[in-house]
């Protein structure tokens, strides 16, 4: 195969919803289990995420994800990118350090930070962004809740 017909194969494959909540969940299933495996200090983890994450977006990121719905930027937009991204920063270095703690139980505690970051979006898609309320969603949650609560509570 040609290196064009592969790279467009390549870019294809990120376009598949399906595709990328496999891709996602694997790895956001995988990476701290293999960092906890590591013993590196949460400080360590951080770093290295981040800084092998920045050097894999800068570099392939414009491939992998073309640039799609553009907005202008204005105050409105960069005020909400910054507000997220700082939101992004606590989460993961808070992220970082629970994965970074042998005496913290794992299958305790991170299962229950993916179930938070399962509900916060999906319960403010629906309140938020106009998104559908449906009895399928709210079951889900309210599963995911119970899930929550028989892994926490000992």
């Amino acid at each position: 195969k040609s290196f064009y017909k592969i790279k467009k194969e390549y870019i294809l494959m990120f376009s598949n919803p399906t595709t990328l909540v496999l891709l996602t969940g694997i790895a956001c299933g995988v990476w701290p289990v293999l960092m906890r495996y590591s013993a590196l200090s949460p400080l360590a983890v951080a770093t290295f995420v981040s800084v092998t994450s920045a050097i894999i977006v800068l570099t392939a990121g414009k491939h992998i994800i073309p640039s799609g719905n553009t907005t202008e930027l204005t105050f409105q937009p960069v005020v909400i990118a910054i507000v997220s991204a700082l939101l992004n920063t606590i989460a993961f270095l808070s992220y970082s350090k629970l994965i970074s703690h042998s005496e913290w139980d794992i299958s305790q505690y991170l299962p229950v930070a993916l179930a938070l970051m399962l509900i916060v979006p999906a319960l403010a898609g629906m309140c938020f962004l106009g998104e559908a309320f449906t009895l399928r969603k709210i079951s889900g949650i309210v599963i995911m809740i119970f899930g929550m609560y028989l892994l926490f509570f000992k």
